[in-house]
């Protein structure tokens, strides 16, 4: 695993060095100066398009952050992080939190404070613990399903502005630090007399999200009730081999995501072209093999009710369409088994129109949380056109059977979503 993660940080390396691949001569196709803006809905969990909105409106404070300073490049940041902390946050909670506890008819409400702080709760308990699961996962999930959109339409160059590279930023980053900053599992009394940390048990009363979630797959073996767990009043096992094991799978999950060499490559390029240039678009974070494609790769991962996964990404970029494949592992207490996926993003069917793509198939591992087995499949299709310069509209549908896929519902069945656009 050493070697491997030295790889990716070569890779990362060598995507950042290069320019990438470059948009459009902007001089014969002038850019527009605000958006694209996005407003809609799709079926809970609405974390996909729910997430663009949260993009739209980062987008929005950062065109007005833009124009209040006279578009000076190097001041960006002191607008574009603090709006990204803001919307990432509301992210986690409304698209992430929200989503799973409105998926699952628990009646999510959400608290804020002025630090960003943010908090959710529920005015009905959670059924079963792999909604609780679910439920804990869900902040984290939504966050990576936005930066993993944003990390896409990037490779289309002039899709989004440069600005959003700030919430892909702290979004990507979300499930890493929350785990990073999660105590290993013991109890209050194991602890060193001069160890300041703050323990899981304290985690785990005050709403840790990783605390919650390893606490409530420790219930799941041991059939516990899981409003016992949403209160706080399970008592957790610091004994169990399994909840080490599970806490050290998520932290293998949370350096893997952090990896991300689509990111680092991204984050040079901000760095670079936008807050030291000035530019409003940045190249692919890609390696250019000329005449418009180019390869990248990237990693991410997925903590889920029964297992943990880490994800493998590699995109070839084209000028009509970025298509990715992925493989990835699902790792139980008690076994590993594997997954991929095809697709392709904002393949162009002519100047006013495109579509996306995807399709994912899996294997259960054996678990102890023994809530899935045999086969997982998803499929989804998208479709996007304008209707002249500045608005347009969006489609989606897909379909799965039953069980976890990060960013769809976990019942079987089919899930759509629309919106609208509009670029100025």
């Amino acid at each position: 695993m050493k070697r491997l993660h030295s790889i990716v940080v070569i890779i990362a390396i060598v995507l950042g060095g290069g320019r990438g691949i470059q948009a459009a001569d902007r001089e014969n196709n002038p850019t527009p100066n605000y958006g694209p803006y996005f407003l809609g809905h799709e079926t809970e969990p609405a974390m996909d398009y729910g997430g663009r909105v949260m993009l739209s409106l980062h987008t929005a404070g950062c065109d007005l952050g833009s124009r209040l300073t006279r578009r000076i490049p190097y001041v960006a940041p002191a607008y574009e992080l603090p709006l990204a902390i803001l919307f990432s946050t509301l992210q986690h909670e409304i698209h992430g939190h929200g989503s799973r506890g409105r998926e699952y008819d628990l009646k999510p409400s959400y608290g804020f404070g002025v630090e960003f702080s943010a908090y959710t709760t529920l005015d009905r308990d959670p059924g079963s613990n792999e909604e609780l699961s679910a439920l804990a996962a869900g902040g984290t999930e939504a966050n990576a399903i936005m930066a993993r959109r944003i990390l896409l339409d990037f490779c289309r160059t002039d899709a989004i502005p440069a600005s959003s590279a700030a919430l892909m930023f702290l979004a990507k980053l979300d499930l890493s630090l929350y785990t990073a900053i999660t105590s290993k599992p013991r109890d209050r009394e194991s602890r060193a007399s001069d160890d300041d940390e703050t323990s899981f048990v304290e985690q785990y009363e005050e709403g840790n999200d990783i605390a919650i979630y390893l606490a409530t797959r420790q219930a799941q073996r041991r059939h516990a009730d899981p409003v016992d767990v949403w209160r706080r009043d399970y008592v957790i096992d610091f004994d169990d081999p399994l909840l080490d094991r599970s806490y050290r799978h998520t932290q293998d999950v949370a350096l893997w995501n952090a990896l991300d060499p689509m990111m680092w490559a991204t984050m040079f390029f901000y760095v670079k072209e936008h807050v030291i240039r000035g530019d409003r678009y940045l190249p692919a974070p890609a390696l250019p093999m000329g005449n418009g494609y180019g390869v990248t790769v990237g990693t991410r991962g997925s903590i889920e009710p029964q297992s943990v996964s880490r994800f493998l990404d590699i995109y070839l970029l084209t000028p009509i369409a970025v298509f990715g494949a992925y493989g990835r592992d699902l790792r139980s207490t008690e076994n590993t088994t594997y997954g991929a996926g095809i697709g392709a993003h904002r393949m162009a069917l002519g100047s006013r129109l495109n579509t996306s793509f995807s399709g994912d198939i899996w294997e259960y591992p054996n678990a102890p949380e023994a809530l899935y087995d045999g086969v997982g499949w998803n499929m989804n299709v998208e479709i996007e056109f304008s209707a002249g310069n500045v608005v347009g509209a969006a489609f989606k549908a897909g379909y799965k059977n039953k069980g976890y896929f990060p960013g769809t519902p976990t019942s079987a069945g089919a899930y759509f979503g629309a919106g609208l656009t509009a670029t100025f």
